[in-house]
């Protein structure tokens, strides 16, 4: 039995032997690519079928002996592709050749730079960074060999830091720390004299620190006219910068432990603020802000005095109320639509309560409007904190 398969093995060791593989093992990757096999004279087949163990998978080839050579033309998504392939040379009485056949990049002509970048907004303080990935590919995006150089610049506010760091695993990565100082720095990538689109980053300012308010207005005086405008200190970070135009502050107003309005106010270099109209009786205001989570002001007390003075009210004829003139802690006249509260009270009981608004310092209600039953009532006026009773007889 030995003997037999000795019989039937030694032709085909005979002719692997002959059978030598005519192209450089190593050649690099290209769109065009021939793999040729010199074949002995007294080989009796013709048709020979390659089989390629590569990255991709499996292929096989055929083609036609001629002149005791073989050519197998690679195609091209084989051809173009760095790596390792096992050839394999078969005829009809099995395997008659087996190879092995590198493609490698093409490091001669100028390579192309792959690169990433991100984040592309960063916090100042030297904690956050941004990661820079490149890598080296030849015309057909095959990465150069391992530690292939790539150079990495970071530029920010004229200076500049390099590092130069060889490929590992197809790719070289960078990491850079944001500085104390917020600004925009810039990132370029390049390898082998092969340039890359620079990359854009922005170092934003980091968490605000606590902050006061501030208020300012014409006079303190609640006359319902004018506007005060409570403002915040100069917001920084723990590095000293400012924090980003846009960035919102929540203001939050309190009127005797009870929130009366909120508001959001925009950072302007450093600075966020609101306008509060004046009320027209006289009260403490308690203001606070906030940025989210992040921090909070100390608070700021708006106290406003009286403004309205005593004025008189009186009725003409049953049903015409005239209340006024109306002035103000400066004797003059308040302003037009500033409103008058008017309770309209039957034996100790309320019947209406309206408003009327004052025009030229003066207040009127028309009574029979109010469709009130004919009798005595007790009308009370509230204007500011100034109270006024008088009655009134419909008949």
């Amino acid at each position: 039995m030995r003997l037999l398969w000795l019989t039937i093995l030694l032709p085909t060791l005979m002719q692997a032997q002959q059978i030598q593989f005519a192209t450089n093992p190593t050649q690099m990757a290209s769109h065009h690519m021939i793999l040729e096999y010199q074949l002995p004279e007294n080989l009796k087949e013709k048709t020979l079928k390659l089989t390629l163990l590569h990255n991709y998978g499996l292929l096989q080839l055929n083609a036609a002996a001629k002149e005791c050579a073989v050519a197998f033309e690679l195609p091209q998504s084989i051809s173009s592709n760095a790596g390792a392939i096992t050839l394999r040379l078969n005829g009809q009485s099995g395997l008659l050749a087996e190879n092995k056949f590198t493609i490698i990049p093409d490091t001669i002509k100028l390579p192309l730079m792959e690169a990433y970048s991100g984040p592309k907004q960063i916090l100042t303080g030297g904690k956050d960074y941004t990661a820079v990935v490149g890598t080296t590919l030849d015309s057909m995006d095959n990465p150069w060999p391992e530690k292939t150089p790539v150079d990495f610049n970071y530029t920010y506010k004229g200076k500049q830091k390099r590092e130069l760091v060889a490929s590992k695993s197809l790719y070289a990565y960078q990491r850079f720390f944001s500085d104390n100082q917020s600004g925009n720095a810039t990132i370029t990538v390049f390898s082998q004299e092969a340039p890359h689109q620079e990359f854009d980053l922005t170092l934003y300012p980091n968490f605000p620190e606590s902050f006061d308010l501030f208020e300012e207005r014409d006079h303190d005086f609640a006359d319902g006219k004018q506007v005060a405008e409570v403002y915040t200190s100069p917001i920084k970070d723990r590095y000293n910068n400012f924090i980003s135009d846009g960035t919102l502050v929540h203001f939050t107003v309190y009127e005797n432990n009870r929130i009366i309005t909120q508001a959001n106010g925009e950072i302007i270099r450093g600075v966020a603020s609101i306008n509060l109209p004046a009320p027209i009786k006289p009260i403490t205001w308690k203001v606070e802000a906030r940025i989210n989570n992040f921090s909070v002001s100390t608070p700021v007390l708006v106290t406003f005095k009286k403004s309205i003075q005593g004025y008189k009210a009186k009725m003409i004829g049953n049903h015409q109320l005239q209340a006024g003139p109306i002035k103000g802690f400066n004797k003059q006249l308040v302003a037009d639509h500033t409103p008058v509260e008017i309770q309209i009270m039957q034996n100790g009981f309320l019947q209406q309560n309206v408003i009327a608004f004052t025009k030229g310092g003066m207040a009127h209600l028309d009574l029979e409007r109010l469709d009130l039953e004919p009798c005595e009532y007790t009308l009370i006026l509230n204007c500011g904190d100034q109270k006024t009773i008088l009655t009134a007889v419909i008949r």
